[in-house]
């Protein structure tokens, strides 16, 4: 079992992408939560807390679908040893310029108690591809300032391809991303554009997120702004996450950077297969 060590490069466990109206969770089965995981057995207190109804049941990872009203549903893997979930972006609009963030809290609520689990999770996962993100949630109803908190931590594989892709205007990827998604969820698309939405790139690895709001967004922590390497790894911090809108697009735009990198990784991976192929036929040839 691997027990995963912070700033460390591992086998991935987990990843997420995007579809044009959900999120997806790629997790390796041997980090799929159980009933009895500390994160699980906390799921009725945190119900309780956000006053997701009783009728949103939270179910296990058991069957094919997981969270408060099976709010995430089992689809088909990419890889044999995986497990996929794809969960739907809520319409949290309730006219124009005002939302019910309580049509989201079932989806949030969920991605908090299994993003905590895989912090501490220990698992048995060999995969080819390393883990590029990992991402830590909070949902606290009610409170002001800093309600829907989203922290992630940039590890050295998406640091090194954050590095390699400076000045390739591929942030303008992410910030669409993360516009289409607001948009989705709140009906308000004539309200913003993409300028909206930054997503801006430094050297030598740092990113930046910011979305509407009273300077929203994650920035790099400032524990980690003399850190020249290009391959450690640092954490994002949220400024003003108020809404369960914001912490989304924001979690939205992380999944579309990992999946832009993992893109690319698998790509590169292909092509070193069949160089080596191609190498060991002109040997088998001589």
């Amino acid at each position: 079992m691997v027990m995963r060590e912070i700033g460390r490069e591992h086998p991935g466990w987990y990843h997420l992408r995007t579809e044009e109206e959900a999120l997806l969770l790629d997790v390796h089965e041997s980090a799929v939560p159980d009933a009895d995981s500390p994160a699980m057995r906390i799921a009725e207190r945190r119900q309780e807390a956000m006053e997701i109804p009783d009728e949103f049941v939270f179910t296990s990872p058991d069957s094919d679908q997981l969270g408060y009203g099976g709010v995430l549903e089992e689809v088909e893997a990419d890889a044999p040893s995986w497990r996929a979930f794809r969960g739907e972006l809520p319409e949290i609009s309730r006219g124009i310029g005002t939302t019910d963030p309580a049509r989201a809290y079932p989806l949030t609520t969920t991605l908090e108690l299994l993003f905590n689990h895989f912090c501490i999770a220990e698992h048995d996962s060999d995969s080819p591809l390393p883990q590029h993100l990992t991402v830590m949630l909070r949902n606290d109803k009610g409170s002001f300032g800093y309600g829907h908190m989203v922290h992630a931590e940039v590890l050295p594989p998406l640091a090194r391809w954050i590095h390699a892709n400076l000045e390739q205007g591929r942030e303008r990827e992410v910030s669409e991303a993360m516009r289409m998604a607001h948009e989705l969820m709140s009906g308000n698309g004539d309200l913003y554009d993409w300028h909206d939405f930054r997503v801006a790139t430094e050297p030598p690895k740092w990113v930046h997120l910011d979305v509407p709001g009273n300077a929203c967004g994650l920035d790099p922590a400032s524990s980690f702004s003399r850190d020249e390497e290009t391959d450690s790894a640092y954490k994002l911090t949220p400024h003003n996450t108020d809404s369960p809108l914001q912490q989304l697009t924001l979690l939205y735009g992380l999944a579309r950077l990992e999946e832009m990198a993992v893109e690319d990784r698998r790509q590169a991976m292909t092509e070193r297969l069949a160089l080596d192929l191609e190498e060991h036929l002109d040997t088998q040839s001589e």
